[in-house]
């Protein structure tokens, strides 16, 4: 996640080794290749997609191991490898290690992790990313709360149960019956849970509107032939996760809108003039042509061929474990001293990455992060924080409020001048930002009173 964000990923430019850079020529050679497959590929769609061409030349690979970027822009003070490829070593903190859109030097650029690009998916995706925000950028990617709650996770889970059948089907060339059948089966169980959750339900289409389609687009467009097995797998990776809060969006807008294709319909509407994709207000309109009615008979029988039972037991058993964490970090942030520090929104240039099989709702005060990081990238607030630990062990509270985020620590261990460092995490301070002594032996991170 970063607070403030625009991801993408595009290019293609001749790489090739050089005396004195830091990766070999047989790892150049690999992001030669890849990043040559994604320019065909996008160059070939042309826009017949989306109606707008995805293609665009502005990327920094972040060499992670080194602290610098490859840039096919000759940017003030890299060097030249060969052709059109140059390295730029950077100081420490100016980039956050993130795929995103982030600001260096002046200048907005694409980054990309120089480990994610093995594949052609990750690529397409962020590149996704880049058109879609370019037309629409004022969409929340934030995690949905409600979604790891008892009662939603049991029909989110059987929802997917349903998609995975469907996709199963699709695979399996069954009868249109069989697979119409699942696809009225993962729509049935959406209208059940989005009409019990109806005040989530604004937020939630537009965290599937903005990871849903980059993943729908990386599997339509990539060169593997089997899309089926790709969103099958993607299926099974994102309800394996701890947390089914932000990574649920992932697997659900490429099912549906594989399922939209399978129907017929002319969904892809011009990205401009759409601000969120609703699936099953699309599925609604285009295919029934009328409102699902949630019938006692037709959830019963939805329950029985996608495996109900079954997920309601796991969740139960779930229910333990969460009830467990809850009590953990209850007396974690709120029976023991802590330190705290508020970022006033709206936020720009704070990027925060986190591993969001790691997170936990916290109910009624914000989301748990076990390994997350934070960077200032601008140096507009307190300074940069990375929290690495597991889910029950520690981590780091966020509690979103209307006019600020506050970010909520486990209590110091120690205080050197401008770094605080707790047992799973550092904090580094600005300048002109202190670590302030509050009631109950809690702390806070403030500015300096000025002379």
């Amino acid at each position: 996640m970063v607070l403030m964000f625009t991801l993408f990923l595009s290019l293609w430019c001749g790489l090739s080794a050089q005396e004195g850079f830091p990766k070999s020529p047989q790892e150049l050679d690999i992001i030669e290749k890849k990043i040559g497959e994604a320019r065909t590929i996008l160059k070939r769609d042309a826009g017949r997609l989306w109606g707008r061409g995805m293609w665009n030349d502005s990327l920094l690979i972040i060499d992670t191991q080194h602290n610098g970027v490859l840039s096919c822009v000759n940017l003030n003070g890299s060097r030249q490898l060969q052709g059109a490829l140059y390295y730029l070593p950077l100081e420490n903190g100016e980039l956050n290690y993130v795929n995103t859109v982030q600001t260096l030097r002046g200048e907005e650029f694409v980054t990309v992790l120089d480990s994610y690009v093995k594949d052609d998916l990750t690529i397409l995706h962020e590149t996704f990313h880049k058109l879609h925000f370019s037309l629409v950028n004022d969409l929340s990617a934030d995690p949905i709360s409600y979604l790891d709650g008892f009662e939603a996770r049991i029909l989110l889970r059987s929802e997917f149960s349903a998609l995975k059948n469907a996709i199963t089907a699709m695979n399996h060339n069954a009868s249109e019956d069989s697979i119409l059948a699942f696809i009225r089966d993962a729509f049935l169980f959406r209208k059940i849970r989005q009409t019990r959750f109806a005040a989530f339900v604004p937020r939630e289409l537009e965290l599937e509107t903005v990871e849903g389609l980059a993943v729908y687009t990386s599997f339509k467009l990539s060169r593997i032939p089997n899309k089926f097995l790709l969103i099958l797998r993607e299926i099974d990776n994102r309800t394996a996760a701890e947390s089914l809060t932000r990574a649920f969006a992932y697997a659900s807008g490429a099912a549906y809108g594989f399922i939209l294709d399978y129907l017929g319909l002319d969904w892809r509407a011009d990205l401009a003039d759409r601000r969120v994709f609703d699936f099953l207000k699309i599925y609604e309109t285009d295919h029934l042509k009328r409102e699902i009615e949630i019938e006692d008979g037709e959830i019963e029988a939805a329950r029985s061929r996608n495996g109900y039972q079954k997920i309601e037991q796991e969740e139960s058993i779930r229910k333990e474990r969460t009830d467990k964490l809850t009590a953990f970090y209850q007396k974690l942030f709120f029976e023991k001293g802590v330190v705290k520090v508020d970022i006033p929104k709206p936020v720009a240039g704070f990027n925060m990455s986190y591993d969001m099989n790691g997170t936990f709702v916290l109910e009624g005060e914000g989301t748990v992060y076990s390994s997350v990081s934070g960077t200032d990238t601008q140096k507009r607030y307190f300074g940069n924080f990375e929290m690495k630990s597991a889910l029950g062990e520690g981590g780091a509270l966020m509690i979103d409020s209307a006019d600020q985020y506050t970010f909520i620590f486990p209590k110091p261990l120690k205080v050197e001048k401008a770094k605080i460092v707790g047992e799973k995490y550092s904090i580094t301070l600005n300048s002109g930002w202190k670590l302030s002594k509050t009631e109950a032996g809690n702390y806070r991170i403030v500015k300096e009173d000025k002379p």
